[in-house]
């Protein structure tokens, strides 16, 4: 059986995201929390995925999803929209995901699945943004 932890500070979205995953995918535990979990919490049940809002977490508190990665849970960075990030710096971490709240429900649902299975995504809206986001700094980078 897969595992799910869903770390967001929306108690309504999280539990309504739990409910709708627990429903939607074939086999799997799902877990939500508000607070971000220490790594050695989790050792015996580590989550084959992480579904996390960065936008709620002090970057102390995301450096530990490099230790989940290490011990090879996926993760995905699930945004409520693409103009409060700091895309730049989360597309640094190893996550195989950049998905929207806003997302439509068979999306969202479809595209963890894929993830689950190894596939990778960048939802097509936060993939302008990074590509502005990149062209900018190169042109920064070529003025100096």
């Amino acid at each position: 059986m897969k595992r799910i932890l869903i770390l967001d500070g929306h108690l309504n979205y999280r539990e309504g995201f739990k409910n709708l995953l627990e429903v939607a995918v074939v086999n799997c535990k799902i877990d939500a929390l508000k607070e971000f979990p220490e790594p050695l919490f989790l050792v015996n049940k580590l989550p084959n995925l992480i579904i996390v809002d960065p936008t709620h977490y002090t970057e102390e508190e995301l450096a530990n999803l490099d230790c989940f990665i290490e011990y090879g849970c996926k993760v995905v960075f699930l945004f409520m929209n693409t103009d409060e990030i700091s895309l730049l710096n989360y597309l640094r971490k190893n996550v195989q995901g950049f998905l929207l709240k806003s997302m439509k429900t068979h999306d969202l649902v479809s595209r963890i699945n894929k993830i689950l299975v190894g596939e990778r995504y960048i939802h097509p809206s936060i993939g302008e943004v990074l590509w502005d986001l990149y062209q900018k700094k190169e042109v920064e980078c070529t003025a100096l």
